[in-house]
């Protein structure tokens, strides 16, 4: 199941960064990027399921619906499960980008702050 996720994203990945924009339906760039996070916590996903670590799989969840609801708001009108499914014309390379894994890393990271920063600030309201 992983080999197969892993060749999808890896080759969805591959298409969104480099391919034209024709082939590629012209996605923004903002897109390419949320599409590649969401690929890659997708595959964090199936390795911790398949690792039989479910705290951790239920923690990566949030990265998933946290990318796929920035592709959804992104473009309504895009069905962008099919969008992955129909632009995998080759196999080969997304989920490898280190600097991919830190970026969208990172922001998971910096929108758990703001959350928590949030969460303090209505834990003081409330009072």
């Amino acid at each position: 199941m992983i080999s197969k996720f892993l060749a999808a994203a890896s080759a969805v990945l591959a298409l969104a960064v480099s391919a034209p924009a024709a082939e590629a339906q012209q996605i923004t760039a903002g897109q390419r990027e949320d599409l590649q996070c969401f690929l890659i916590y997708m595959y964090l996903v199936g390795a911790e399921a398949d690792a039989g670590n479910a705290e951790a799989r239920a923690g990566l969840m949030t990265g998933v619906g946290y990318y796929f609801g920035r592709l959804e708001v992104s473009d309504p009108d895009r069905d962008w499960l099919t969008y992955i499914e129909t632009n995998i014309p080759t196999v080969e390379a997304l989920a490898s980008e280190e600097a991919a894994y830190q970026r969208c890393g990172q922001d998971m990271i910096d929108l758990g702050g703001r959350m928590t920063t949030f969460g303090e600030r209505m834990q003081a309201l409330a009072g």
